[in-house]
């Protein structure tokens, strides 16, 4: 499991007062009713605000392929849970392998699957905090290059997120009508 490296302090990230409630644990597969209901509730969000081109506009639950999917991530994968009040309000799920669609690369990688918070949580870190604690278990396991990809369209709010989480995106790819966005960040 990737929760194995060094304990981040709240100076170790910028942080809101909300993150300090923030504990992060190893994800396991009995989670996968928690991931699915943040994935619905991000579809929601998404959906109230005209971005259904990301993820569709139906939901997770009872479509067997994507829960299917996802709860294969979390067996096959490192994940990482935040809780907040003991409610899951944020997952990442990273391997060492990317996704077929994506470009394989000849050095050792890190690559993020799933990244998600609940939209009661945007703005307040949980996004953030995650990514540090990826990147910190990158740098403990040696491994410098860390990779994800993420909804390239409309009004690339991910890609600007990323961007401003210090990826440099690499290339655009297209999966049916869906616009993908593939980025890389070197960890020294």
């Amino acid at each position: 499991m990737c929760v194995t490296g060094p304990e981040l302090t709240p100076s170790d990230v910028p942080h809101s007062y909300a993150q300090q409630a923030l504990h992060l644990r190893a994800a396991t597969s009995d989670d996968h009713g928690e991931v699915i209901r943040l994935l619905d509730e991000s579809v929601m969000w998404l959906v109230s605000r005209g971005r259904s081109n990301q993820w569709g506009s139906e939901p997770w639950t009872g479509n067997e392929t994507r829960m299917s999917r996802i709860y294969g991530m979390l067996q096959d994968n490192d994940g990482i849970v935040a809780e907040r009040a003991g409610r899951i309000v944020g997952v990442a799920v990273v391997g060492q392998s990317n996704p077929p669609y994506v470009p394989d690369v000849v050095v050792p990688q890190r690559y993020i699957h799933l990244l998600i918070a609940a939209p009661s949580e945007r703005g307040n870190g949980v996004g953030s905090v995650l990514l540090e604690r990826i990147r910190a278990d990158t740098r403990a396991a040696g491994i410098r290059l860390l990779r994800v990809d993420s909804f390239g369209g409309g009004d690339r709010r991910l890609v600007n997120y990323y961007v401003g989480q210090g990826f440099t995106p690499t290339e655009t790819f297209h999966r049916g009508n869906w616009v993908g966005q593939l980025y890389e960040q070197y960890l020294d």
